[in-house]
């Protein structure tokens, strides 16, 4: 199965770089952001409030020039859009991103490293 986009390593890199952390190594995280800029735009699934969305995404295209767009819904309802595109072999997030450990364990699943 098809790894999506750049899901895994702006989970593991983006996000958490966007807002001051570590994730991925620099080299690994350039791969990334070359892919993103590519595509054009960042695509989030979260389970979380407009404005966080819009913090992200701001702080993302700031640090990165990467423009973003979200799609919001409960954690449930963005884990079954995500595992029915998983599955298709289609998906569409970038970034999924909820507070759900059993959401992130089932993506996780469906995700080969």
């Amino acid at each position: 199965m098809k790894v999506p986009r750049i899901l895994k390593s702006l989970v593991v890199g983006g996000i958490v770089s966007a807002l001051g952390g570590v994730g991925a190594s620099a080299d690994e995280w350039q791969d990334v952001v070359d892919a993103a800029k590519a595509e054009g735009k960042v695509v989030l699934y979260l389970a979380k409030s407009n404005a966080q969305a819009e913090a992200l995404l701001k702080a993302f295209e700031a640090e990165y020039g990467i423009t973003g767009e979200w799609l919001r819904g409960s954690a449930r309802a963005q884990t079954s859009r995500l595992m029915g595109e998983l599955q298709a072999g289609a998906p569409q997030a970038d970034v999924f991103y909820t507070a759900g450990p059993i959401s992130h364990s089932r993506i996780a699943e469906q995700t080969p490293v």
